[in-house]
């Protein structure tokens, strides 16, 4: 009995180890005191990078919905042309004639380098 009973022990001891790693690398100043870490946070909120991680941050947020329209618009557009039980495959047919007219949105909505790129 005792060998059965000392493995889940030594599991649960691998179990915890783990996640103090993890909690470790999650938060990697908690074992400091709280007045070092306010020093530290403090500090760092007051470098040039930090200054503008806001926007770096809403930039990137709103280039991925762009790339992401345009990936679905473009996968939208090519259903409509191609898709089973289309009566046409010209745009104008359906409203969309301004895609074609247009060389970047002609690019970016009607061929799959275009949708691969948004």
């Amino acid at each position: 009995g005792a060998l059965f009973d000392a493995a889940p022990n030594h599991k649960l001891e691998e179990d915890q180890e783990e996640e103090e790693e993890f909690d470790y690398l999650a938060t990697p100043f908690a074992s400091l005191p709280p007045t070092l870490q306010n020093e530290i946070y403090t500090a760092e909120s007051q470098t040039p990078s930090a200054q503008n991680r806001l926007q770096r941050i809403l930039l990137y947020v709103a280039l991925a919905v762009l790339g992401a329209s345009i990936a679905f618009f473009n996968a939208f557009l090519e259903n409509l042309r191609y898709g089973e039980g289309s009566p046409s495959s010209d745009l104008a047919a359906y409203g969309f004639e301004w895609v074609e007219g247009n060389g970047i949105s002609d690019f970016l909505f009607l061929t799959k380098v275009g949708g691969a790129l948004g």
